[in-house]
């Protein structure tokens, strides 16, 4: 039989409310996951998927512990999988609840030095603000408590270079050393009107990413698919891994990135309508389009069609997993006027059957184009952000209607200043660290980020 903890991983600083996850599978059959924190029981046996528990790390010292989830089978057989993970729960980050604005944290503003200006010409328009700005999206490395931006695409930005807000670093901060830096140096950039999918140098061309971002916990690594290529505009079908071990503090800003080409996406659409979530139960990248649904298998680096669907979709959704009812759920309101959520569930057996229940008035808030959406694996819940305001929206799976939670009253104080003007998707530029159970959002390349506590 085999088992494996997935959340957290190996490593990671923990704080707060957390979940642990595991997988088993066992040819007889799996009875159970005994979850354990140094040897002791932290709940009863777990006796069916989802492998998942809550653990407050408040009721353990600071420092080193281990985690181990041990797996039976209807036979009788047991396999341990474990983790070493740091309590930590001296965060830097203010405890919160509310809204705190996250100093030195502005991609390209006038507080501290910008890390993104390009020293050579490059193909650009509105230049490495596009990553914010432009249809892009971002992933939270929660292995490292750090937001990753990368994007650019089309004629907003050739630089395919990748930029780290630093969420263990909040509050150490200076003007001359950012929480925001840039990791990586940037191609050769493509200066032709044509399609290129790779560079010189083996590196993937810069491109909207859309909703095509994605961690992938289980290989520690980034994930992107399809996206609007720089500088023809043209949506590509090709899928890359980053190594974030390759992108580290210690060698910015020049690292050598270590991008691998994976196979093409099967996908039938032009590769701009994408929408992606990771799926850490069964360890596979779930994407959409408006014609199918697919996954990639990331220990077999294979894509597979789960089912077709038919559904009106540009790109202007944004994708979650729900790790509870292993449901992966896009939401977005249309160019067209249509405001549309689809759920698909993905638990083993599952036919892939595209479901779309009826959100009643209490969902509003979020049902706008590229919304922010992430998964909170402790309260069960979607939680939504549209991009300005100091609401968040709460929707829960089970009965498909939501909450609300305001935190602040005076804009750009106690709460986000509204996004860009130029804004094109919030997507993953609004997401969440597990361990710190903390939100942090980056609406605007000229001010800085947001964090929030909820609770």
């Amino acid at each position: 039989m085999i088992v494996s903890i997935v959340s957290p991983v190996a490593g990671a600083a923990v704080s707060g409310t957390i979940a642990i996850t595991a997988t088993a599978t066992a040819t007889a059959g799996v009875a159970g996951v005994q979850f354990q924190l140094d040897g002791a029981d932290l709940v009863p046996q777990v006796t069916a998927s989802p492998y998942s528990v809550s653990w407050n790390t408040t009721t353990a010292t600071e420092g080193s512990h281990t985690l181990s989830a041990t797996a039976t089978d209807t036979k009788g057989n047991a396999a341990t999988a474990q983790v070493n993970v740091t309590v930590n729960n001296s965060s830097n980050i203010p405890p919160g609840p509310g809204w705190t604005k996250l100093s030195y944290t502005e991609l390209k503003g006038s507080e501290n030095t910008s890390p993104c200006e390009m020293p050579i010409p490059a193909q650009s328009d509105t230049g490495c603000v596009a990553m914010v700005t432009a249809w892009n999206s971002a992933v939270a490395d929660t292995s490292r408590n750090r937001l990753l931006l990368w994007g650019g695409g089309h004629e907003d930005y050739s630089g395919n270079e990748v930029y780290s807000v630093d969420l263990t670093q909040v509050g150490l901060c200076t003007s001359s050393n950012p929480c925001i830096s840039r990791l990586d140096n940037y191609s050769p950039p493509n200066l032709t009107d044509t399609c290129v999918e790779t560079l010189s140098d083996g590196r993937p061309n810069a491109r909207h990413t859309y909703d095509g971002l994605a961690y992938v916990a289980s290989i520690d690594s980034l994930f992107s698919v399809g996206g609007s290529l720089n500088f023809c505009g043209f949506g590509g079908h090709g899928a890359w891994l980053l190594a974030l071990d390759s992108v580290l503090p210690t060698c910015a800003p020049n690292c050598v990135s270590n991008w691998t080409n994976q196979p093409d996406d099967p996908g039938t659409t032009s590769g701009l309508d994408y929408t992606t979530a990771y799926d850490s139960i069964n360890n596979r990248v779930w994407m959409m389009d408006s014609s199918s649904l697919y996954y990639f298998d990331v220990a077999t680096s294979a894509w597979h069609t789960g089912n077709s669907n038919a559904f009106y979709g540009d790109f202007n959704g944004t994708a979650v997993y729900d790790s509870s009812d292993q449901y992966v759920i896009r939401l977005g309101a249309y160019s067209a006027g249509i405001t549309a959520i689809h759920y698909w569930s993905v638990a083993s057996g599952s036919s892939y059957t595209m479901n779309t229940p009826t959100l009643d008035g209490s969902c509003a808030g979020i049902l706008v184009s590229y919304p922010g959406l992430v998964w909170d694996p402790v309260d069960q819940v979607v939680v939504g952000y549209p991009g300005s305001g100091n609401t968040i929206w709460l929707l829960s799976p089970k009965t498909w209607t939501c909450t609300t939670e305001t935190h602040g009253s005076t804009k750009g104080v106690d709460y986000p200043q509204d996004a860009n003007a130029n804004l094109a998707g919030i997507f993953k530029h609004f997401n969440y660290f597990p361990s710190i159970d903390t939100y942090v959002v980056c609406n605007d390349p000229n001010n800085d980020c947001w964090s929030l506590k909820r609770h």
